[in-house]
């Protein structure tokens, strides 16, 4: 029989590390990711153009009075993916590092497959 190959969350020390809070727009940015929106159902949701919205979700607009529940709990594909766009880096940037496909770190991203690999590529720049 072939080596038994284990899936699941990387073993990591980064949440007693990193105090994780969120902005209110990166709470806004996982609150519509949670729905499955897009953003112009979430533009839509809220009526305003879908170029204001990305502008607030992007932290480029003054963030408006909306009623949008905290996220209780983040999971470690979120992280990976608010690490990325704390660092200002793109999927593409993060895939050429890693030596995957841009559509690998998206599905890590959304957590559709297990994000083992880029939790630990993001263990290893939040050490150094």
């Amino acid at each position: 029989m072939g080596k038994e190959i284990k899936v699941g969350r990387a073993k990591s020390n980064i949440n007693k590390r990193i105090a994780f809070s969120l902005s209110d727009y990166e709470n806004l940015l996982l609150w519509r990711r949670r729905l499955d929106w897009k953003q112009m159902d979430a533009a839509a949701h809220f009526g305003v153009s879908v170029f204001i919205y990305k502008r607030i979700e992007l932290g480029t607009a003054k963030f408006p009075e909306w009623k949008i529940p905290k996220i209780p709990k983040i999971t470690d594909y979120e992280k990976c993916l608010l690490w990325r766009r704390r660092a200002n880096r793109t999927q593409t940037q993060i895939a050429v590092s890693i030596g995957c496909s841009k559509y690998w770190i998206y599905l890590q991203e959304l957590g559709k497959v297990p994000c083992v690999q880029l939790y630990e590529y993001w263990d290893t720049k939040i050490k150094n």
